[in-house]
């Protein structure tokens, strides 16, 4: 089996799918071999300097820093969930 991953590297939620996939491919017990292909994609092409993600973010969804500080709250509990984050 050939499984192809678009994904943007610095996307936290293509991190999280990345390790629910690597589980979901070590429980999957069926005996065929599994290949992941992994190919690039850019999430945000247009961007051509290098802000803070919260500053992206708030002017992308024109939310509050609140807001913004509680999204990524979220992410990164989801992604401890996963054993990815390092706080």
């Amino acid at each position: 089996m050939i499984i192809d991953v678009w994904s943007d590297i610095v996307c936290p939620w293509c991190f999280i799918g990345r390790r629910r996939l690597q589980k979901a491919i070590a429980n999957h017990g069926s005996g065929h071999e599994v290949t992941v292909r992994h190919r690039a994609f850019q999430l945000q092409p247009d961007i051509s300097e290098v802000v803070p993600t919260a500053e992206h973010l708030a002017k992308k969804y024109r939310l509050e820093p609140a807001k913004v500080a509680e999204m990524q709250a979220n992410v990164c509990s989801i992604a401890d969930g996963e054993g990815l984050c390092s706080t």
